[in-house]
């Protein structure tokens, strides 16, 4: 009882216009509409790719664990860097995620995958030394493929990182 006489002494109707709700949605449905249109524009011009869902979500379940995987490796060779155990694990992690990148149509993954194999391999050739910036871009390099995953899990186009594609090749 006092509850209700509570809300009758305020006198707010829950169902009253808020002002400026009606522009703020106008304008929602206008962007989603642009958006829709680009879409649907890409979808008709074939740069959508549609990729199948099964090898997706196998790429995404393998390829996550490898990453996480490759990350420890990637810290545990840095602590021990003269120790070459994390690097062969490493070139194989890669090379699975790659081939894993390249069967699920996301040639963004397999690219990075590719420039990171090369870094490594020269490594293993002893035709490159490791080094502070070695270990940094490589890390960078770890991140963006999470983040390339995080899209790929988010139903996202999956952007390319040309820099750090050329970050790793200017090791080189």
């Amino acid at each position: 009882p006092l509850f209700h006489k509570g809300l009758a002494q305020l006198d707010v109707d829950p169902l009253m216009p808020i002002e400026g709700a009606a522009a703020l949605i106008a304008s929602a449905h206008e962007l989603l509409d642009e958006r829709m249109a680009a879409a649907l524009d890409a979808d008709n011009n074939g740069l959508r790719i549609r990729r199948n869902p099964q090898i997706l979500a196998s790429f995404l379940a393998e390829g996550m664990d490898i990453l996480l995987d490759a990350e420890n490796l990637l810290k545990r060779w840095r602590q021990h860097p003269r120790e070459r155990q994390e690097l062969n694990a490493l070139l194989d992690e890669l090379t699975m995620l790659g081939h894993g990148a390249h069967m699920a149509d996301l040639p963004q993954v397999d690219e990075l995958c590719e420039a990171l194999l090369d870094l490594y391999g020269a490594v293993e050739e002893s035709s490159l030394a490791v080094s502070e910036r070695f270990f940094h871009e490589a890390e960078n390099a770890h991140e963006a493929l999470i983040n390339m995953l995080d899209q790929v899990a988010a139903g996202q186009q999956v952007e390319p990182c040309p820099e750090r594609v050329s970050a790793l090749r200017e090791l080189l």
